[in-house]
């Protein structure tokens, strides 16, 4: 992405309607999470009859290249995702931390559903965009949309320090793809988790034995 590339800066339409989910794991050598749904998004790159679209926020994903229209494009260079890097943490005070919680308790109470890409509480969600969502809603800062970008947000924390309010980072044991959960205090994570199809919280032992652990991050600075 740091190439000089004509590609890079060309802008297209909200898709109408949205496009589905992009089929299967692999094809052609590619994959991908879910492709965008909304918002005017980047053309990264291309692929035969396949364009990779990237919206402002990090979502991320390919399209049929006959579904998008380029509209204008824009020059010069600089990051494109709004997102913290690593070591950068969110001011916040202690209500917004409770407002938090309290909203992801309540997304794991109302059992919300797992839904691979989805980005609301209705239609559903996934592991990242959960994450994504409820601290863009209080903070007003944007998380990469993957969890695989987010575990590069704020600062990594031994896994025996802990603390509320950190996000857990694991890995399939017998798959690729990564997961993330939100730790309500140091013995009880909340994810939404794509084995029970819902939004779950369960003690932080019992999701490290489900998982391969992967790391911890530090997002919030109090004050």
């Amino acid at each position: 992405l740091d190439r000089e590339d004509d590609r890079l800066s060309s802008w297209v339409l909200p898709i109408q309607p949205p496009v589905g989910l992009y089929p299967g794991p692999v094809r052609e050598g590619l994959a991908t999470e879910w492709i965008a749904e909304d918002g005017p998004a980047r053309i990264i790159a291309r692929h035969r009859e396949l364009v990779l679209l990237q919206l402002s926020e990090g979502t991320l994903g390919w399209a049929p290249a006959d579904d998008v229209s380029p509209v204008s494009r824009t020059g010069g260079r600089g990051a494109f995702v709004r997102s913290l890097e690593a070591g950068g943490l969110i001011a916040v005070q202690g209500s917004e931390l409770e407002a938090i919680r309290g909203t992801l308790e309540a997304a794991a109470a109302s059992k919300t559903p797992y839904r691979l890409g989805g980005r609301d509480f209705v239609g559903g969600v996934d592991c990242s965009s959960l994450i994504q969502l409820v601290i863009h809603r209080y903070t007003g800062v944007w998380l990469p949309r993957h969890s695989g970008d987010q575990r590069r947000c704020g600062e990594r924390v031994a896994l025996g320090s802990r603390d509320r309010d950190d996000l857990l980072f694991v890995r399939a044991r017998h798959r690729r793809w990564m997961h993330v959960g939100y730790l309500l205090n140091p013995g009880e994570v909340l994810h939404a988790c794509r084995l029970d199809g819902v939004v779950r919280r369960e003690s932080a032992d019992s999701f490290l034995e489900r998982y391969r652990f992967i790391g911890v991050r530090r997002l919030f600075r109090v004050g």
